[in-house]
């Protein structure tokens, strides 16, 4: 005997579950039914689970279980039934409806911090891709920037060679990372990785898009020096036999040898030195541990390697400018303006003793475009959804990339943005770093020994640009920093 059952059969029935939708279909259905007709939903929720012990791959019990964990409010287990049915059987149509049904009356209800946390994650059915894509046409004002991919950061590295005194992490930290010596597992880094090419092709078979890979530029760093990582050769070739550029942001140290060389091969887009300093007694003094000399003639060798080539990294050296070495911007900037494309002096925010700061009040309130095709995902498969910040999307662990990127509270962040809705938002209510874009100035001309430099100011950073040393006419400013 084998019948079927509806939600509209059932007590505590909820819009958007429909009969269409929502089917039991347990073949000694007639008990069911009959504990259910008697409101007596918990103890058929116990016979079934009887059941799933005998039939434990059996997609009809576990779909079943997953409309009367429902009716009890038991929303996660209900989606971990549904998943399950999916895993067993992909081609189960009611447990797709019902995955659907259920997703979108958790939309409709505006719960969006329902407390959904589904214990399994392992089926992101396709029907439930488009779902999520009518949510994001309909609440959010501009689909192209929530589709947007720019960079993939990874936490390879969370230990370093240095001990800076400008560093945001405090010396108990440092301490307690550099015991642990804590990096990403290559193996680990390989699969996050091939989940996350896997998601975007999910993502554009299922919405018509087209990620240009050449342009998402993907970052192996971390709160250390990536260039410690045993395997970051091989990090770096798996990167680019993908396809994909690479971003990389090192103290410069260790940049030569087989790193170097793999970074040569490789299709780097774009180098970042942090140096801080223009003298040897400067440097000891803020990078502990560091030799400035060294570093130097490492990033000299490194461009060196590049001259007559056609394509070429944008090599950028960056300046903290902080009490401790503020004398040796002005030698900082006259030395490397005319070598590199980027001189990038950062104004310094000590989170420790706010005192120190000399980055000026964050402006009003805007959209954060480092929300906007920015991810960041750690070494035990936490993805974050923006660069900086406690904005946890999602874990790799037990979920797809797809599932991350399309995720209701992703929808729900970015519509709170986009409508101004910013206490709303509980995972940014502490950050500052969407103020930087909003106050960039517009370009000026700068002068350095006589030559012009293209500059853009912001309210925590400055940006001097190469323009290859054209004389100057006419100045506009010619000062370094207020």
């Amino acid at each position: 005997m084998n019948k079927t059952c509806n939600a509209d059969n059932l007590p505590g029935n909820t819009t958007g579950m429909t009969k269409e939708n929502y089917t039991l279909s347990y073949p000694e259905y007639h008990l069911v039914e009959k504990m259910v007709a008697n409101n007596e939903i918990h103890e058929a929720i116990t016979m079934l689970e009887e059941c799933y012990e005998e039939k434990p791959k059996s997609p009809v019990v576990w779909n079943d279980l997953g409309v009367l964990y429902f009716q009890t409010g038991n929303t996660p287990e209900a989606t971990n039934a549904f998943c399950r049915a999916l895993e067993l059987d992909p081609e189960n149509n009611n447990a797709s409806d019902n995955l659907v049904a259920l997703e979108k009356s958790i939309a409709n209800s505006n719960e969006t911090n329902s407390g959904l946390k589904p214990q399994c994650h392992k089926i992101f059915n396709r029907k439930v891709m488009i779902e999520r894509g009518k949510l994001i046409k309909n609440k959010i004002q501009n689909p192209s920037r929530f589709f947007n991919l720019n960079t993939v950061y990874f936490h390879t590295t969370n230990f370093c060679n240095y001990k800076c005194t400008h560093c945001h992490l405090a010396e108990n930290e440092w301490k307690d990372i550099g015991n642990k010596r804590k990096y990403m597992l290559y193996d680990n880094f390989v699969r996050y990785f091939d989940k996350f090419i896997h998601g975007i092709s999910k993502v554009e078979n299922t919405f018509g898009l087209k990620y240009q890979r050449d342009k998402i530029l993907i970052h192996p760093q971390g709160n250390g020096e990536p260039l410690l990582h045993p395997e970051f050769s091989h990090i770096i070739n798996h990167i680019t036999n993908n396809g994909f550029p690479v971003k990389l942001t090192t103290n410069g140290a260790l940049l030569n040898g087989k790193r170097a060389d793999a970074l040569f091969n490789a299709d780097l887009n774009e180098l970042h030195i942090s140096l801080d300093a223009a003298t040897p007694e400067i440097y000891g003094k803020i990078r502990q541990n560091g030799q400035f000399e060294r570093v130097v003639e490492n990033l000299e060798q490194f461009m060196s390697r590049y001259k007559g080539r056609k394509k070429r990294p944008v090599f950028v050296v960056s300046f903290c400018n902080t009490p401790q070495n503020n004398k040796d911007l002005n030698k900082f900037c006259e030395y490397w303006a005319p070598r590199v494309d980027v001189v990038w002096i950062q104004k310094y925010n000590d989170p420790h003793n706010p005192q120190h700061n000399t980055s000026d009040t964050p402006l009003n309130r805007t959209f954060c475009n480092r929300l906007s095709g920015y991810f960041m995902i750690e070494d035990d498969g936490k993805v974050k959804g923006c660069q900086c910040g406690d904005y946890v999307a999602g874990n790799l662990e037990d979920q797809s990339f797809e599932e991350i990127m399309l995720s209701e509270n992703r929808i729900h962040i970015f519509e709170s943005q986009e409508r101004g809705l910013y206490n709303m938002i509980n995972e940014c209510h502490n950050c500052t770093k969407w103020s930087d874009k909003v106050s960039a100035s517009e370009p000026e001309i700068i002068s350095i020994n006589n030559k012009a430099y293209h500059a853009q100011r912001s309210n925590a950073s400055l940006h001097i640009r190469n323009i290859y040393g054209l004389e100057i006419t006419t100045l506009e400013n010619n000062s370094l920093l207020p």
